[in-house]
Parts: C-alpha cells; structure tokens; sequence
C-alpha cells in the first residue's frame, strides 16, 4: 500500500473533531487516484456520527498488514444497502470471521485496508468503545499489547452486552 494512503488512513483514527477532516482528507486522496470505492466508505464513515475507531491501529502494535477498523451504527439492511453502493466488498459476512456468534458484529464489510462493523443497537456501540478504551488504557500502562490480552478485553465487553440484554 502506498505510504501516503497509509499515513492518511492512520490520521483517521483520531477521536472527534480532528476525525472527520482526517476521514475526508483521505476520501480526497483516494478521488484524485481513482480509487472510488475506498473513497465511497471514507465519506459514508465520515457522514456517520455514531462511529468508532478501533483495533490495533488504535491501541495495539499494528503491523505492516494491519487493517483499519470502524465500528458504526446503523441499520443492517440500510448498512448492507449503503456498502454495495461502494462497489464489491473484498469481503462481506454476517459477522466478523472470529466472531460468527459475537453479539457485537452484526455484519462487516472490508474494502482494500478499511474494515467497516455494523452494530444496530447503541449497546453494542457502547460495549465496542469500552473494549477499545480498555486495551487502549491497557497499551498505555504495559506497552505492547498482545492479541490474547485484546481478545479477553471484547469478551468481557461482549459479556456484560449479553448481560444487560436479557435483564
């Protein structure tokens, strides 16, 4: 992946304000080379105010193959609708390959290096950001965090969304 991409794409995973330019920046870049379908998601992400940065790029130890993930909000048909407008999806499931039964992915589409997860309840928006602030908290204090220490993290969240779900 050109250098370039890379450093825009890791510029969007900033939190708030500083997000939305990063997201349209990017969308920019990826217009000028033709690469409309990125570009597509990049604007669809950065019109999507219930969205959520995360995983290694966020608070792990990305490697050069690393992904960028999104975690958004939004209805699974208006969600399965809006994506296949991008063009065809390099993958597209019910759930993320690790988490075919995870109460916390509905559905995830990836497009080149951005993977896009829809949730359609607020809840699961919710346990996301508190896994994702949780291995960021833990990064922070340990340095490097290792997959297994991630994994255990989204389960505790996906847990406690399972909890207050049927309560």
């Amino acid at each position: 992946m050109n250098e370039e991409l890379r450093l825009l794409l890791d510029a969007t995973m900033l939190d708030e304000g500083a997000c939305d330019t990063a997201l349209l920046v990017a969308a920019d870049w990826c217009a000028e080379r033709d690469m409309h379908r990125e570009e597509f998601v990049l604007r669809k992400l950065a019109a999507n105010p219930d969205r959520l940065a995360t995983g290694s790029r966020v608070y792990g130890t990305p490697g050069a193959d690393s992904d960028w993930d999104w975690a958004i909000l939004c209805d699974k048909t208006e969600f399965e609708r809006q994506w296949a407008l991008a063009g065809k999806a390099d993958s597209f499931s019910g759930g993320h390959k690790e988490h075919e039964s995870s109460p916390m992915i509905e559905s995830a589409a990836r497009f080149g290096p951005i993977n896009v997860i829809q949730v359609s309840e607020k809840e699961q928006l919710a346990a996301w950001r508190l896994a994702t602030h949780a291995c960021w908290r833990l990064s922070k204090m340990k340095g490097r965090l290792t997959r297994d220490e991630s994994v255990a993290a989204f389960k505790l969240a996906e847990s406690t969304l399972v909890k207050h779900s049927y309560t």
